[in-house]
């Protein structure tokens, strides 16, 4: 461990913004599957975890974003319009992703792709983008696709510490020997948060 590192201790928008627009005109066709769904969901239900987690490359399979998308296809029911069309597009599945993870507790969705840190929540959970750990530019790639939550450039590496109490998460950064200065050093904790645990 780094000397310098400390030890463990709202409504998203409707509209599909950016570059990241799909090209094609059915995103109801980007799919986690039945199969997958279903172990998804029975996943959750049984779980009796006091924190839970879950871990995916990004928001509906691809695009970029958090919480703006989240009410989104199969991942929150509506279309670009913001039309529920669920129903019909899943014929079979209880909730859309998002109320999934909402209605069971999910602590923390991790998410990458978008090589930043941001941290926002909805509906109780947290949607962590997680930092790329070796990018020497430094740079908050595509924060304009997070209009909310706590936005911090690269580089770094997200500590997970778990105790019965609560769930902290630092934002540990990286730097190159050469890119340090006083202001900046590598190991530093440049955010932090805590989730108290659900009674």
């Amino acid at each position: 461990m780094n000397p310098r590192s400390k030890p463990c201790g709202g409504s998203a928008n409707r509209r599909w913004r950016g570059s990241s627009r799909p090209t094609s005109s059915d995103w109801w066709g980007i799919t986690l599957g039945d199969a997958q769904y279903h172990w998804f969901k029975r996943t959750l239900e049984q779980s009796q975890a006091k924190y839970k987690f879950v871990f995916a490359h990004h928001v509906l399979g691809t695009g970029r974003g958090g919480i703006e998308a989240s009410d989104l296809y199969e991942w929150g029911g509506r279309s670009n319009r913001g039309d529920w069309e669920f129903d019909q597009k899943r014929p079979g599945w209880e909730l859309p992703i998002h109320q999934l993870m909402a209605k069971h507790g999910v602590t923390i969705f991790f998410q990458g792709h978008d090589h930043l840190f941001v941290r926002q929540q909805r509906d109780g959970v947290v949607y962590q983008e997680v930092p790329n750990l070796a990018d020497q530019g430094y740079v908050a790639y595509n924060e304009d696709r997070y209009p909310s939550g706590v936005k911090l450039p690269n580089s770094g590496r997200l500590r997970v510490c778990v105790s019965p109490e609560h769930v902290t998460v630092d934002y540990v950064r990286s730097y190159l020997p050469k890119d340090e200065t006083a202001q900046r050093k590598s190991g530093e904790v440049a955010y932090t948060y805590a989730i108290r645990a659900k009674t």
